[in-house]
């Protein structure tokens, strides 16, 4: 009975009210338009969800305004539920921003995207209320809206979290008119780690827009050299502008890596690893450094000073070179072992020092080998070494030297781990010891011929 279905509309029970609406529904009764159409303000989002569906099988113009009014609902269900009803009748909304709300309900970010600038709004809304499939296609949206009002949605969102470099990939979509909004953000005091998330953004879409105004801010953004100041994002974004401007900015960080690298080829596309000492360091292209020779020294005496990749080859190629400049620096290397005392930068440093010939590399030879090194490596380097320079410096070693070379005759042992606890004593030094006593007598001998009796 009719009646008692519409009786059953104002029911407390809400199983009762939607069963009274797929009635309803299903009589195909005209009557029953007007109070569904009452009933699309029930308290209840899942009764409002069940009208809609509801008006959406009757063909008769008057559902048509409480389901685009349904389009604003405060539940998501309902805006879908109208959303979708209206687009199985053929209707993408009556203006523009019925048709973006429509797109966005759906989830055809792209169709909303389409309408620029009035859809940054729903898609940055979509993005922040969404799953991660959802936000991953607004966000994507956003750029493609090509509007520099999506931008602030854009970093906000990187703010709150979202990946710097999917949102400069995402920016970098905005095209042109980004450029001039993204070099004043570039430039805006800040602080806080976010905020270094929001400038690799921004860094990063700037060096996907290739474009030559971005130059100028980026370099004085990279000398600020602060905190906040996102280095390698901004030496690659010069790289990919390629702009000659950026070019001693970048060589000068060349020690940073590959990023550097890559960057200073892109900025003179010109450069010959073959003939630029400082680039073939950089790649640690062994070769070209050979082929440039003593040329390179200075690069290679700076070089020494850093202790990161590129020390090993300054100090091999110094050594190969034989440039008594650099033997303070290899001496200091020797003692400090580089970062963390690596005893690997202690042998290439010794090594060098052994090739270069200075007897002044002796003594630190002797106080590192006679410290608690526990390297056979170093200590074998180190022995002969002391042996190697004393041979080439005979009669030119300082009293004080010769009497530490000759105190290694005494012995040094070293324990060395070998297994799970187990330690074994190991004594190499006695040989050492016996030869550089020896030689030292022969520097003595060298020195003072008389006591020879001749």
């Amino acid at each position: 009975m009719f009646w008692w279905t519409l009786r059953k509309l104002r029911s407390k029970s809400i199983a009762d009210r939607k069963a009274a609406i797929h009635r309803l529904a299903d009589s195909g009764d005209s009557r029953a338009i007007k109070a569904l159409i009452e009933a699309i303000n029930d308290t209840d989002c899942g009764v409002r969800r069940s009208v809609v569906a509801a008006l959406g099988r009757f063909q008769d113009p008057t559902v048509l305004e409480p389901l685009f009014c349904a389009l604003s609902d405060n539940s998501g269900e309902v805006r879908r539920a109208a959303a979708q009803t209206l687009t199985s009748r053929g209707l993408s909304g009556r203006d523009q921003r019925e048709r973006i709300m429509i797109a966005v309900l759906l989830e055809k970010f792209d169709d909303a995207a389409r309408e620029g600038e009035p859809a940054v709004e729903a898609l940055a809304a979509a993005f922040r209320g969404g799953g991660e499939h959802v936000r991953y296609k607004a966000m994507s949206a956003l750029g493609n809206t090509k509007s520099a009002e999506a931008i602030q949605p854009i970093l906000g969102a990187v703010k709150d979290g979202y990946d710097p470099r999917s949102a400069a990939s995402v920016l970098s979509y905005i095209g042109d008119s980004a450029v001039l909004p993204l070099i004043t953000e570039l430039e805006r005091p800040s602080a806080g780690n976010r905020t270094r998330h929001v400038r690799e953004a921004v860094v990063g879409a700037l060096g996907l827009l290739r474009d030559s105004r971005a130059v100028e801010p980026l370099i004085r953004s990279l000398e600020a050299n602060n905190l906040l100041t996102p280095e390698m994002e901004i030496i690659a974004a010069l790289g990919e502008i390629g702009d000659p401007r950026a070019e001693p900015y970048v060589r000068k960080r060349l020690h940073r890596g590959d990023v550097a690298v890559r960057a200073l080829k892109k900025v003179r596309s010109s450069i010959d690893t073959s003939s630029d000492p400082e680039l073939a360091l950089a790649e640690g292209d062994l070769k070209s450094l050979r082929a440039i020779g003593a040329s390179a020294a200075e690069i290679l005496l700076k070089g020494l000073s850093r202790e990161d990749s590129s020390t090993r080859l300054c100090a091999q190629l110094l050594g190969e070179i034989r440039d008594r400049r650099a033997v303070p620096a290899l001496i200091y290397l020797l003692k400090k072992g580089g970062g963390g005392g690596d005893w690997g930068f202690q042998k290439v440093a010794a090594e060098a020092l052994s090739n270069i010939g200075d007897q002044a590399a002796i003594r630190p030879m002797i106080e590192v080998l006679t410290s608690d090194t526990y390297a056979f490596e170093l200590r074998f380097c180190l022995r002969d070494g002391i042996l190697k320079l004393l041979q080439e410096n005979l009669g030119q070693v300082p009293t004080e030297t010769l009497k530490m070379v000759a105190a290694l005759s005494g012995g040094i042992t070293v324990q060395h781990n070998v297994g799970l606890g187990a330690r074994e004593v190991v004594a190499f030094d006695d040989a050492v010891g016996i030869a550089c006593r020896e030689l030292a007598d022969r520097a003595r001998l060298h020195s003072n011929p008389d006591e020879t009796g001749h």
